[in-house]
């Protein structure tokens, strides 16, 4: 970060470098927790296994992304689910229809 102060100080040498607002770009990927976290508690505060798209409006909702399409929200969430049940802490329970899962105890 020097060697682009100083670059910018040669450039302009009037410039404020602490007036200078940094930020990160966001590039639309969830941060470490984003979803495994509400994901996980939908299923602590179920009384029976939930399906993916229950589990999706309930992290929409929490997230405050209700703006977000559905199919988008149901990825990262199926992912993270993914990603738990490789840890060993959900699994997924066979209905007739679909695919219903619940906390590992």
């Amino acid at each position: 970060m020097a060697a682009v102060d100083h670059v910018l100080l040669l450039w302009r040498s009037e410039i404020d470098l602490n007036a200078l607002v940094s930020f990160a770009a966001d590039n639309g990927r969830a941060k470490p927790g984003e979803f495994s976290r509400p994901v996980l508690a939908a299923l602590r505060m179920a009384t029976e296994p939930m399906p993916v798209i229950d589990i999706a409006r309930y992290v929409a909702v929490v997230r405050g992304e209700v703006k977000e399409p559905m199919p988008i929200c149901r990825k990262r969430v199926r992912k993270a689910l993914d990603r738990l049940r490789a840890r060993g802490l959900v699994a997924p329970v066979a209905d007739e229809k679909r695919a219903l899962w619940e906390i590992v105890r």
